[in-house]
């Protein structure tokens, strides 16, 4: 009787012996973990968002205490109106082209610091981004000077 030579005695591991006897088993591994690399890019990128969202929505709401304290200035809209603020810049900033008379209308109705911070804590993050960034990406250089002007003509401080 021949001497049966192990895959150990060759120096072979057992991840090898896998691959070797069994190629139809290498391809299925191979195709389960690029799948598993590809979802586990697409859902890091929801789940930094969401933890960003998390951070940012508190640090918004500690910025809007603090200047409440710092101030005495309080938000003078009602929640259903930031809501719907927010929308309006959310959906005039999305998609293909910008609605900037949708912006300046809707900053427009705010009359105080405590109204901005309280939008930017009601818009909190929109597809990954915060209001600064909708804000910045989709208004030229000329239209963010006009933007902060009309939010300087308010008293306001918070500038884009």
């Amino acid at each position: 009787m021949g001497k049966v030579i192990k895959y150990t005695d060759k120096g072979i591991s057992g991840f090898e012996k896998i691959f070797i006897e069994d190629p139809r088993r290498a391809w299925t591994i191979g195709i389960a973990l690029v799948l598993a690399i590809v979802l586990l890019v697409v859902f890091w990128s929801r789940l930094r968002a969401l933890f960003q969202s998390v951070i940012n929505k508190g640090a918004d709401i500690s910025a809007l205490n603090e200047h409440e304290q710092e101030t005495g200035e309080r938000p003078t809209l009602s929640s259903l109106t930031y809501q719907a603020l927010a929308n309006k810049i959310y959906q005039a900033c999305k998609g293909f082209g910008t609605d900037e008379d949708a912006i300046f209308n809707a900053f427009g109705q705010l009359n105080n610091t405590a109204d901005l911070l309280k939008l930017v804590t009601v818009f909190g993050i929109k597809d990954g981004h915060d209001l600064d960034w909708w804000i910045r990406s989709e208004l030229n250089r000329w239209e963010i000077k006009r933007l902060n002007a009309q939010l300087s003509g308010k008293g306001i401080v918070y500038q884009f």
